[in-house]
């Protein structure tokens, strides 16, 4: 058995989104994950490239 009907008949669908949203966030930040394509060094800045 699984823990979501539990949730869903606790706080209902709005409650089980958010939380699995918390969730999901707090993984991500743990995890340190990012946005594939970007390099680790200095990837706020811009990258400027020539036109044509």
């Amino acid at each position: 058995m699984t823990a979501e009907p539990v949730v869903v008949a606790a706080w209902g669908y709005d409650g089980a989104h958010a939380t699995a949203g918390g969730i999901s966030m707090v993984i991500a930040v743990a995890l340190r994950l990012r946005q594939p394509g970007r390099s680790t060094a200095d990837s706020s800045a811009p990258q400027p490239r020539p036109v044509g």
